[in-house]
C-alpha cells in the first residue's frame, strides 16, 4: 500500500498543475457560456461575410499602395447600416468595412490580379490564419442567390467608376471571400496577427506590413462595428470587426508584442540566496536561510502593469518551483490599469489557495494603485505589505527561520567570541580587548552614531538590534547581537552613516585610540582583525555586485 503524499508534495503538485489566472478566467467563461443555446441564426444575410473585410483591406493596401486605395475608398464612418446603398460626397464608399467599401476592395484586387483575384485573397487569408483555408460552396451559392442588394451596390460603384471591371466577376470574388471556412481558432490567430503588427504569432511569417496593419486597425476602430462603432469604442475600447454570423474579432496593436511590453515589466526575479536582506544574520540563521533560500522569491516590477504584463508575470512565477513567500516590489511601477490590478488580485487569491504568502513592497497605502488593488483583495489572508523592499525580505527571512526551528532572540546576550570581526582571537586576547571597553545601553530609536562626526570608537553589539542608514534615510543594514558596527573607523576618520537602535540594545564600546595601542602591542591580533574586516567588506561587495547583476541581466 502506497503511503499518502506529504502536504508539501501535494502542494508542489497543485502548484505545477495550477493554470495562470487568465487561463482560469477563460476556462470559467467557457464553462459559463458553452451551453448557451439562446438566440437565433441571422438568416437575413447568409453566414460569415464581414469578418473578412479588414484582412482584404490590409491586402489591397499592401498590394496597390495607400494612394491608390485612398483614391477609391474613404475612411470615415457612414452612420448607416453595413449594407446601405449610399456613397459619400465624392461618390466613393465611406470606408472599407461597409459592404460598398469591401466590394470596392475586391474590385481593386480583381483589377490587379484578374481571374486570379480570389485565389490571391484566399492565400492571404490563409497566411493570416497560419494554414490553408477552403471555401464552403454551399455558402457561396447562398451568397450568390441572395446577393441582389450587393449587386445594386456593385452597379452603383461601377457607375461611379470605383469598379472598372465586370460587376459580376467582382461580386463573385467578394461572395467567395465571404464564404471562406474558418474556425474560432483561425479567427483568433488572424486577429492576433493584426495585433502583432502583421506577424503571425504561430508561423512567425510577416503576413502584411506594419503600415497596412496600423491603417486597418484605425478603420476598424472608427467603422468596424458599423453604426454601433462609437458605443463599442466607448464601452470596450478595442478595434473590432463583427460578422453577420455572430462572430466578433478584436485586436489591440502591440497586445502580443511582449518583447517590447510585458517581458520588460519584470526588471529582476531572484531568491534570497542571490540577494538577501541587509540584515546581518547569526550563523544558525545563515545556515537555515542557505538551506531554504528558494522559499522566498522576489519579483521586482517596472513600468505600467497591464492585463498582458500581469499575465506574463503569473506565467513566469509558475515556471519555477513553488516558494513559501513571494514578494512583488512595486516601487518602480509608474501606473496600474484596472484590468491589470484585477488580474494581479486573482493571482494573489490563487497563491493563497496554494498556501503561498504574498508580500507587497514599494506601494503606499494612500496611493490610488493600493486603493484599486484593495477593491479585489478583500478577505485575502495571505497578503502582507511593507513600504521598503529590504523590510519585506527581512520579514520573510524571519518567517523561514521560525518555520525551520530557528530562533531570533533580540534579548539574548552574545559574547565577543561570536563576533565575525574577532574570529580567530584567543580567549586571552578577547579578554584583553573587553577590558578596554565600556558596556553601553541604548533605548529604542536612540541614535548611537551620527554621520559626519569623528570616528572615535568601535562597537560590538551584545544584545538587541540596530540599523545603519545613510543621512537621506536609506537603510544600509540591520545588525543583530553578535555583530560589530563603527568598524569603518579602522579605515575612515569620520562616520559615513547613522546607527540607531531598533529595540533596547547593549554594546561594548571600545575607544579607537585604546584599540590601536592594544593592536600595536599584539601585532598578530591586529593582522587577524584587519583580515577579518577585509573578508566582511568583500562579502558585502559580493552581495552588492549580485544585486547589480540581477538588475542588469535583462
Amino acid at each position: 500500500m502506497k503511503p499518502a503524499p506529504s502536504a508539501s508534495a501535494a502542494r508542489a503538485t497543485a502548484w505545477a498543475a495550477a493554470p495562470p489566472p487568465l487561463l482560469r478566467f477563460l476556462a470559467a467563461c467557457h464553462a459559463d457560456f458553452s451551453m448557451e443555446t439562446g438566440g437565433a441564426v441571422a438568416d437575413y444575410i447568409p453566414e460569415l461575410g464581414s469578418m473578412s473585410k479588414p484582412f482584404v483591406f490590409a491586402l489591397v493596401l499592401d498590394t496597390l499602395g495607400a494612394a491608390r486605395v485612398e483614391s477609391a475608398i474613404g475612411v470615415e464612418p457612414s452612420g448607416d447600416s453595413f449594407n446601405s446603398i449610399r456613397l459619400n460626397a465624392d461618390n466613393h464608399p465611406f470606408n472599407p468595412m461597409v459592404n460598398a467599401g469591401a466590394i470596392a476592395c475586391s474590385g481593386l484586387i480583381h483589377e490587379a490580379k484578374g481571374d486570379g483575384a480570389f485565389e490571391y485573397i484566399r492565400q492571404a487569408l490563409g497566411r493570416f490564419a497560419g494554414r490553408e483555408l477552403d471555401i464552403d460552396e454551399a455558402v457561396f451559392a447562398s451568397e450568390s442567390a441572395t446577393g441582389d442588394r450587393n449587386r445594386a451596390i456593385g452597379y452603383l460603384l461601377r457607375n461611379s467608376t470605383v469598379i472598372k471591371d465586370d460587376v459580376s466577376a467582382v461580386l463573385e470574388v467578394y461572395f467567395r471571400q465571404c464564404s471562406v471556412l474558418v474556425t474560432a481558432r483561425d479567427i483568433a490567430v488572424m486577429a492576433a496577427t493584426l495585433s502583432n503588427r502583421g506577424v503571425n504569432p504561430v508561423t512567425g511569417e510577416q503576413v502584411m506590413t506594419p503600415y497596412a496593419i496600423s491603417r486597418t486597425l484605425s478603420v476598424m476602430t472608427s467603422s468596424g462595428m458599423y453604426d454601433y462603432a462609437g458605443e463599442w469604442i466607448y464601452r470596450v475600447g478595442i478595434p473590432a470587426k463583427s460578422g453577420v454570423g455572430g462572430g466578433i474579432l478584436a485586436a489591440l496593436l502591440h497586445m502580443l508584442n511582449r518583447s517590447d511590453d510585458a517581458r520588460n515589466s519584470i526588471i529582476a526575479d531572484y531568491n534570497i540566496g542571490k540577494s538577501p536582506s541587509r540584515r546581518s544574520r547569526r550563523p544558525h540563521e545563515q545556515k537555515i536561510l542557505a538551506a531554504h533560500h528558494q522559499d522566498v522569491r522576489i519579483i521586482e516590477l517596472v513600468g505600467t502593469l497591464t492585463f498582458s504584463s500581469i499575465d506574463y508575470v503569473s506565467r513566469q512565477l509558475a515556471a519555477k518551483p513553488r516558494p513559501q513567500f513571494v514578494i512583488f516590489d512595486l516601487r518602480r511601477v509608474a501606473a496600474m490599469t484596472r484590468a491589470g490590478a484585477r488580474l494581479l488580485a486573482e493571482e494573489f487569491r490563487e497563491l493563497a489557495h496554494l498556501h503561498v504568502i504574498v508580500i507587497l513592497s514599494g506601494i503606499k497605502r494612500s496611493s490610488a494603485d493600493w486603493k484599486m488593488l484593495k477593491e479585489w483583495t478583500g478577505g485575502i489572508s495571505n497578503l502582507r505589505d511593507f513600504y521598503l523592499l529590504d523590510a519585506a525580505i527581512e520579514w520573510a527571512e524571519d518567517q523561514v527561520v521560525y518555520r525551520h526551528g530557528g530562533a531570533i532572540d533580540f534579548h539574548e546576550v552574545t559574547e565577543l567570541s561570536e563576533q565575525p570581526l574577532l574570529a580567530g582571537l584567543t580567549p586571552e586576547e578577547l579578554a584583553g580587548l573587553a577590558a578596554l571597553g565600556t558596556i553601553r545601553s541604548y533605548r529604542p530609536g536612540e541614535k548611537i552614531v551620527a554621520a559626519g562626526e569623528p570616528a572615535t570608537s568601535l562597537f560590538f553589539l551584545k544584545s538587541g538590534v540596530v540599523h545603519v542608514t545613510l543621512p537621506d534615510g536609506v537603510r544600509l543594514a540591520t545588525l543583530t547581537a553578535g555583530m560589530a558596527f563603527g568598524e569603518m573607523a579602522l579605515l575612515e576618520s569620520h562616520r559615513s552613516a547613522d546607527v540607531l537602535a531598533d529595540v533596547s540594545a547593549t554594546a561594548l564600546e571600545v575607544p579607537l585610540r585604546e584599540f590601536e595601542r592594544f593592536r600595536e602591542a599584539h601585532p598578530r591580533l591586529g593582522e587577524r582583525i584587519m583580515r577579518n574586516l577585509a573578508q566582511l567588506l568583500a562579502d558585502r561587495l559580493i552581495v552588492a555586485n549580485t544585486k547589480v547583476d540581477l538588475l542588469t541581466a535583462k
